[in-house]
């Protein structure tokens, strides 16, 4: 969860990441949380993500932060990016098909669900982005393509909506 940028902070980022970490362990899972990574910090992340998806089962991939989309990507911007340095965004951000790669790796009892609870905006131009998912892969997205999420006074209305799903089963 990225809460911490120069412009545009967004205060229920990291709250948000900590909630669904502590929801989702509650539930079994092994959780590996990070709150305003840098974009190694991120690549780190998603390479210990992918190592510890080798043992199988579900892997729940959620991002809340600033993203946005452009030449047939979807980027997941790090902690104290810069929206108002476009190129230096699609050199520092996540791509969400590295996310897919990891999700992809041969493990079993295989299933994938991604959460984005980030905007969409596609500051270029607009442009159709449809990730092609791995198998048994259910993504979720805050926003519509172009559009910006939603946030609530605790949580983003997104996410305080999952969160209150995951409480009531």
């Amino acid at each position: 969860g990225n809460a911490d940028y120069p412009q545009y902070a967004l205060p229920n980022a990291a709250r948000d990441s900590r909630s669904v970490a502590a929801a989702l362990h509650a539930r079994g899972f092994d959780v590996l949380l990070r709150t305003n990574a840098t974009a190694p910090q991120m690549r780190d992340a998603l390479a210990e993500f992918r190592r510890r998806l080798r043992a199988g089962g579900i892997g729940v991939f959620y991002y809340a932060g600033h993203g946005l989309q452009a030449g047939g990507s979807t980027l997941l911007t790090p902690a104290h990016a810069d929206p108002r340095a476009p190129a230096m965004l699609l050199g520092t951000s996540v791509d969400l098909s590295d996310v897919l790669s990891a999700l992809s790796i041969e493990r079993p009892h295989a299933a994938s669900v991604i959460v984005l609870d980030t905007c969409l905006t596609q500051p270029f131009s607009a442009t159709s982005v449809t990730p092609k998912l791995p198998s048994q892969t259910l993504i979720a997205y805050a926003a519509a393509p172009g559009e910006q999420a939603e946030d609530g006074a605790r949580h983003g209305v997104f996410t305080g909506s999952w969160l209150d799903e995951m409480a009531r089963v």
